[in-house]
């Protein structure tokens, strides 16, 4: 089990799993004998930020998304917002890159969403060009700008998912779409500095496919969190210019992208999972089964009862 080293805390580098039987995605009946996650092997460090970061913010930030480019390279993103990537042929040999693979404008300006983005979700077919879904955020402290009644620095925060490509095998990304058409999943509702928990598409998974489409979990977060929720998307494999999301009972178009940029039509999906589960990070299909297996980070609190904090599948 590689893990990344983060100061004095440790950070997982392996895939996050989740326990979901393709009959059990939309109405949570997993079997629980489908598959069984265990840790094996020694745990390995394979970054400290104090010894080989780039600098004082070189800090993982998102869970651990590879690929291989065409050269041949692992090529490993667990980043914030510097995007920054390390490198290698395999877990012992990674090495981090200081330059960063894409950063964001940083623009004041809320209804753009290019403020700092981090790179969540990639996908490519032959290690050249690689696709990539990023959380894309705004957050009004950054710029001085107000917001009533708030006292966090993530009051008002707003953010969507956004689409990215590059060319050169993942050494530089950019935007598909200029801001704000570079978002098929945008903020659905308008920023507003009077709401402090405003309605967004907060994360995303790693992409998986499975029978000609691209699939991903994504984090859709209410202004309460009774409502906030994990919801499907999709995308065809031979035409990934459309997302689609589970609606209850279908897929439906979300947004097709256009030479203008992504088009929009829909910002509301239906729950994936019961309520009260957290944001689903990650999401794997063991073979063997069939069956899809995701972890995520959880705390379960009852009444009268110590919490019971750690990672579920």
């Amino acid at each position: 089990m590689q893990k990344l080293l983060l100061s004095k805390r440790i950070t997982g580098l392996s895939a996050f799993l989740i326990g979901l039987s393709v009959g059990g995605m939309f109405g949570w009946n997993p079997d629980l004998r489908a598959a069984e996650v265990t840790v094996s092997g020694p745990e390995t460090v394979i970054f400290d930020s104090d010894v080989t970061g780039c600098d004082n913010h070189h800090l993982p930030d998102s869970p651990a998304r590879a690929f291989r480019n065409d050269q041949g390279k692992m090529v490993l993103f667990a980043p914030n917002f510097q995007n920054r990537a390390f490198v290698g042929y395999g877990f012992s040999s990674l090495k981090p890159d200081c330059d960063s693979r894409f950063k964001a404008a940083g623009k004041a300006v809320p209804e753009l969403l290019d403020d700092r983005t981090w790179l969540q979700a990639i996908y490519t077919r032959d290690g050249r060009n690689v696709y990539a879904l990023g959380s894309a955020s705004f957050m009004p402290y950054r710029h001085d700008m107000p917001c009533k009644g708030g006292t966090k620095r993530t009051d008002c925060w707003i953010n969507g998912l956004v689409t990215l490509k590059s060319g050169d095998g993942g050494k530089t990304f950019e935007y598909l779409g200029n801001p704000p058409r570079h978002a098929p999943f945008p903020p659905p509702q308008a920023y507003r500095d009077d709401r402090t928990r405003a309605p967004s598409y907060v994360t995303v998974t790693n992409i998986i496919s499975w029978q000609n489409y691209y699939y991903a979990i994504v984090w859709r977060r209410a202004d309460n969190w009774e409502e906030s929720r994990n919801c499907l998307v999709r995308a065809p494999i031979d035409d990934p210019k459309q997302w689609d999301v589970w609606n209850g009972s279908d897929f439906e178009r979300a947004a097709t992208l256009t030479d203008q940029g992504w088009s929009v039509r829909e910002t509301e999906c239906a729950r994936v999972g019961p309520v009260g589960v957290s944001s689903i990070r990650g999401l794997v299909r063991h073979e063997a089964t069939n069956s899809f297996i995701t972890v995520y980070l959880h705390r379960i609190r009852k009444m009268g009862e110590p919490d019971i904090a750690g990672l579920f599948y």
